[in-house]
């Protein structure tokens, strides 16, 4: 695995027996989630195959990008696969960061849409794998159910906010794409997990949204809004340990360095380590995102269509 400008992730070799004509093989692959996503062809985390003979002699190669919305498309495992929910892990845990993502993706169930033709009363239904928590996302007040199910499974706001990341980055609720760009800001944030597209803007929207009525569900005083970084959109919230940045399209947070508490814009801002554990290229353009950088456009977020008329009729 190389991603460009940071490094490289060695991979365990395999060993094949090949004989004439086709064959099959699976060789188990580490996809670090901080290459989800760059801006720029040339920053794209690329994964490099070789096969060799058995005195190393190369015979083939071959080089393909991934990340969570090109060439190979890597998505993480949500819900419990049948096994317990994971732990939240304590902050001094050496590997905190990947045994907490964990524990968030065990607790949030593992969404299937189901229509009527699967027997579900509408055509937009989030089914719970699980049994319990289903979402009927044509019913009004439906984001209201989303938080609603994710504070009561996670009763910590912090935690809450990181889980409401992951439930927009499940696959069945966004996935973003350039089809959606008739769609993308001309639609209510209800409609963005109805037909199950995005682009940043609309997760942004949608990240401030479920992040406030979290904050109503488990009486803690959030305000969010959309933030844009000249190159992507996230949420900002404004919360009682400082103004935290989520952000739901890549299914990113930022955890302050000692792992106690989700960090603030500001020492995003000042330390380049915080998100260079999570995310590899936080830039564009020439320009960064968050470090050494006062100027992102912090504005509120709306809930309706951006444009009315929309003009694709």
């Amino acid at each position: 695995m190389d991603l460009p400008g940071d490094g490289t992730y060695p991979q365990e070799p395999v060993a094949l027996s090949i004989g004439q004509g086709t064959f099959f093989a699976n060789v188990p692959l580490v996809f670090p989630f901080r290459a989800k996503w760059a801006n720029g062809l040339r920053n794209m985390a690329m994964l490099s195959l070789k096969a060799v003979d058995e005195e190393g002699g190369q015979f083939w190669r071959g080089t393909f990008p991934f990340g969570f919305d090109h060439g190979i498309i890597a998505r993480e495992r949500f819900g419990t696969n049948g096994e317990t929910r994971a732990k939240k892990p304590d902050p001094s845990d050496p590997c905190f960061l990947d045994r907490f993502r964990t524990f968030i993706l065990t607790v949030i169930p593992d969404y299937r849409p189901q229509t009527t033709r699967e027997g579900a009363g509408w055509d937009f239904v989030l089914k719970d794998q699980g049994g319990k928590d289903d979402i009927d996302l044509s019913a009004e007040g439906s984001l209201r159910r989303v938080a609603e199910v994710l504070s009561g499974r996670f009763p910590d706001w912090q935690d809450a906010l990181c889980a409401a990341v992951m439930w927009i980055h499940h696959p069945q609720v966004t996935k973003h794409s350039s089809t959606w760009s008739r769609v993308s800001n001309v639609s209510s944030i209800e409609t963005i997990p109805r037909l199950a597209g995005c682009f940043c803007g609309d997760t942004a929207r949608l990240g401030a949204a479920l992040a406030e009525q979290i904050g109503e569900y488990l009486y803690v005083p959030l305000k969010a809004f959309s933030m844009g970084l000249r190159g992507h959109l996230c949420s900002l919230v404004d919360t009682p340990i400082g103004q935290v940045v989520i952000d739901g399209m890549l299914g990113l947070w930022f955890h302050a360095l000692d792992n106690t508490r989700l960090a603030t814009l500001d020492e995003i801002r000042r330390e380049k380590e915080i998100y260079e554990r999570v995310w590899y290229a936080p830039r564009a353009h020439g320009h960064e995102f968050f470090y050494g950088t006062d100027n992102q456009l912090i504005r509120p977020w709306k809930s309706g269509p951006l444009v009315w008329p929309s003009g694709n009729g």
